[in-house]
């Protein structure tokens, strides 16, 4: 039987695909939020010498936020021409000049992936699945996703190349990372692979992460700095213990239990939605 291949050995074989993402020069992640979304990315070179020296993207110069709207705005042709708090001006305007109608506007649409409907639940989410936007027009599901994810996408490699990353500015020598609540199933996680793809980023290139996970793996990084001025890591990350992530989100709560592993420990872990 033939061993199975790391994501760097398949890179090295030969082949007339386009190589595997690896080794990355940098990891940039996307997260695609009820109320807000954003992105923030590391490069291998800041995260060897400092894990928690993150870069995002300030999107208001009005207001100190790493994150904007998830408002999505397209003309009458279906192509969008603009998101987040450029979406919410762009749409006030049109509205209060009466020039809205011929415009699709999205916001608060991530969760239209989950519903605690089960007759929702049994009506399985395609690629044709089609969403309604505040007026109630509709519009294909997959095309707003990626076009969200790509304007995210293109601002952040837009910033790389401004900031003059040599090699970084290229989206194949990127990590893509995409976060999820935990609550979603397989058919919503595929449906967001997807949806990146369309947004021209390749699934060899794409990793799709739990929102909690995430958040566990960057709390770990955290320094605790003690009263009498020890600085070190959480003492509650040893193997045995157990420990809570809280993601308050914009339309829901997750509360997620986990334990700290060793080998001798199962792998067990408790989520909460509410």
């Amino acid at each position: 039987m033939a061993e199975s291949q790391t994501d760097d050995q398949k890179s090295d074989t030969k082949t007339t695909e386009k190589p595997w993402c690896s080794p990355n020069v940098l990891v940039a992640a996307i997260d695609f939020g009820t109320a807000y979304s954003g992105y923030a990315y590391s490069s291998r070179i800041d995260f060897e010498e400092d894990p928690l020296r993150i870069m995002a993207l300030k999107w208001s110069q009005s207001l100190i936020s790493h994150k904007t709207p998830t408002c999505a705005l397209f003309n009458k042709d279906k192509k969008l021409v603009a998101f987040g708090y450029e979406a919410e001006k762009r749409f006030t305007e049109l509205t209060e000049e009466n020039k809205h109608q011929d415009y699709y506007y999205f916001q608060r649409f991530k969760m239209n992936l989950f519903s605690k409907s089960e007759d929702r639940r049994k009506k399985k989410l395609t690629i044709t699945s089609m969403i309604h936007d505040i007026k109630g027009d509709e519009m294909p599901a997959i095309d707003v996703f990626s076009a969200a994810i790509k304007y995210m996408k293109d601002c952040l490699l837009k910033e790389l190349n401004e900031k003059d990353y040599e090699n970084a500015v290229e989206a194949d020598n990127i990590r893509w990372v995409l976060t999820v609540p935990a609550i979603w199933d397989d058919t919503a996680k595929q449906f967001m692979r997807i949806a990146a793809e369309k947004a021209d980023i390749r699934s060899q290139c794409l990793t799709i992460a739990f929102e909690p996970e995430a958040a566990s793996m960057y709390c770990k990084r955290i320094p605790l700095v003690w009263l009498n001025g020890k600085s070190e890591g959480f003492e509650i990350f040893k193997p045995g213990n157990q420990y809570l992530i809280l993601d308050a989100g914009g339309n829901s709560l997750c509360i997620k239990t986990k334990p700290e592993l060793n080998n001798h420990l199962p792998r067990k872990a408790v989520t909460l939605i509410i």
